[in-house]
């Protein structure tokens, strides 16, 4: 069978031809000209919108139907040739991590191994009595858990051999 492609598409070129043709027609009807007369010197840094004034900004502006420059308040002022833009120095940079020298400290609970704060008295994970446990630093702790994982890891070994 044959594709209908260009059948399809055959009345939908003559439809959105005849709207191109009224469209300036509407538009000069229904937009009557915005803002005033804009100086002949006075818009080289302006954007030019065409009749459809479809454009944002303070400084934009228009020619009407007479061949009138008018301005329409509706574009954003553009850069002139040749020229970069600014860059905005009033945002402050982020600022950076600062990174402390001191060491953090804090206490362990012997039975289960969570942090506890200084003030406190009772582990908050398993409810044991800590007393005054000595305060260790990361390194001390990871050198703790890592041979308790030794001895898991042994304990796992034996059991495995056991059968159990």
């Amino acid at each position: 069978m044959r594709h209908n492609r260009g059948r399809k598409w055959a009345g939908y070129r003559g439809k959105t031809n005849s709207i191109r043709n009224i469209q300036p027609q509407i538009s000069r009807r229904t937009n009557p000209p915005l803002g005033e007369k804009v100086n002949d010197g006075n818009f080289q840094n302006y954007t030019y919108i065409g009749r459809c004034r479809c454009g944002y900004g303070p400084n934009a502006y228009y020619r009407t139907p007479n061949g009138e420059i008018v301005n329409a308040n509706q574009l954003i002022q553009t850069t002139p040739m040749n020229q970069k833009p600014q860059r905005n120095l009033s945002i402050p940079n982020a600022p950076r991590r600062l990174f402390s020298p001191k060491v953090e400290m804090y206490r362990i609970c012997n039975r289960c191994g969570a942090r506890v704060r200084d003030a406190a008295y009772f582990c908050t994970e398993c409810g044991n009595e800590v007393g005054n446990l000595p305060s260790l630093t990361k390194r001390d702790q990871i050198e703790k858990l890592k041979i308790k994982v030794k001895d898991l890891k042994t304990r796992i070994k034996v059991l495995k051999k056991n059968g159990l």
